[in-house]
C-alpha cells in the first residue's frame, strides 16, 4: 500500500537444509508476498536448486516469475575446487539439470545462471556465458572480490583489462542472443 510502482520484488533465500525447509521458510513467505504484491509486480527468486524439481512448480504457484540458480563457476574441475559444498552435496550435472527443468517451468530466459568473473580463466568464463545463453537461460555475472576471513581471501581479483574483455564478450553475446535481454 505504499503507492509506489514497484516493478519487481527480488527474494534471496540462501541454501535451505532440505526441501521441507524450502517449503516452510521460502515458499510460505513467497505466498504471503504474492497475496499482497499486486498483479503487475513480478517476483524474482535467487535460490539454491531443490532436490525435488517439482518444487519449481511450487515456486511458480507462489508467484515467482523468474529464478536464478547461480553455479558461479563454469569449468567443472574448478567448480569442484572453489565450490566443494555445491559439488559434493548437489553436483555439477544436477545443477545443469535443474536449470533445464526450471526453464521448462518458467520459460526461456526467465531462469538465470550466475557466473563470477575472476575465479576461472577468461576463456572458461566466456565459454560458460555462451553455453548458458545457448540453452535459453539468462546469465547473471559478477566480478570476484575477496572478503577477509574467507577461504578465498588471498585469491587475486581480476584486473580491469580482464573485466573489460569479459564485459565486451558479454555485450557481443547479447547481440547474438537478443531474446535474452540484458
Amino acid at each position: 500500500n505504499s503507492g509506489w510502482d514497484i516493478p519487481m520484488i527480488t527474494n534471496t533465500c540462501g541454501t535451505p537444509t532440505s526441501d521441507d525447509v524450502t517449503r516452510k521458510l521460502i515458499i510460505e513467505p513467497l505466498k504471503a508476498i504474492n497475496e499482497k504484491k499486486g498483479e503487475k509486480t513480478k517476483m524474482h527468486l535467487l535460490a539454491h536448486p531443490p532436490n525435488d524439481f517439482r518444487i519449481f512448480h511450487e515456486f511458480k504457484a507462489a508467484g515467482v516469475t523468474s529464478i536464478a540458480l547461480n553455479i558461479e563457476i563454469y569449468d567443472r574441475k574448478i567448480f569442484r575446487e572453489i565450490c566443494p559444498g555445491k559439488d559434493q552435496l548437489y553436483g555439477y550435472d544436477k545443477w545443469w539439470d535443474s536449470l533445464e527443468y526450471a526453464k521448462d517451468v518458467f520459460g526461456e530466459y526467465e531462469v538465470y545462471c550466475g557466473l563470477i568473473w575472476g575465479l576461472e580463466p577468461l576463456a572458461s568464463s566466456k565459454e560458460g556465458m555462451e553455453d548458458i545463453l545457448s540453452r535459453k537461460v539468462g546469465i547473471a555475472t559478477n566480478v570476484f572480490h575477496s572478503d577477509p576471513g574467507t577461504p578465498l581471501e588471498r585469491h587475486p581479483q581480476p584486473g580491469e583489462d580482464d573485466i573489460y574483455d569479459l564485459a565486451q564478450h558479454e555485450s557481443s553475446l547479447y547481440k547474438k542472443y537478443p531474446d535474452a535481454r540484458t
